[in-house]
C-alpha cells in the first residue's frame, strides 16, 4: 500500500513489477468508494536500482481527498505487472504514518 498526501501536485510512484523488460506500461486507478476509474496513457517507466520501476503520477488524474482509498493496476499490454492500493491522508509526517486495522 502506498500512502500519499492530497496536497502533492505529483508523486513518484515506485514499484517492483512481476516481470521485467517493460518498455511501455499504463495504469488504471479505481476509487473504492464511488467506483470512478481513470486509465492513463501508455508510457515508459523509469528504471531504478534493485529491480524497482518508477513514474511520476499526476494527482489530477483522479480526485484525492482525506481518506480516499484507491486500487492501482499497472499493465504491460493485457498482462498485469503490479497490483496495489493507494491511501490518501492529510497527515504531514508520511514517513512515520501507519494504518491500523
Amino acid at each position: 500500500m502506498k500512502i500519499v498526501n492530497q496536497d502533492l501536485a505529483n508523486f513518484n510512484f515506485k514499484f517492483i513489477p512481476r516481470s521485467f523488460n517493460l518498455l511501455e506500461v499504463f495504469y488504471t486507478l479505481k476509487d473504492k468508494a464511488n467506483g470512478n476509474t481513470f486509465t492513463s496513457e501508455t508510457f515508459a517507466p523509469n528504471v531504478e536500482v534493485l529491480g524497482y520501476l518508477s513514474f511520476t503520477m499526476p494527482t489530477d488524474s483522479i480526485t484525492l481527498s482525506e481518506g480516499s482509498n484507491l486500487t492501482i493496476d499497472i499493465y504491460n499490454g493485457l498482462k498485469v505487472v503490479y497490483r496495489g492500493e493507494i491511501y490518501c491522508t492529510n497527515q504531514t509526517d508520511l514517513q512515520n504514518y501507519t494504518l491500523r486495522a
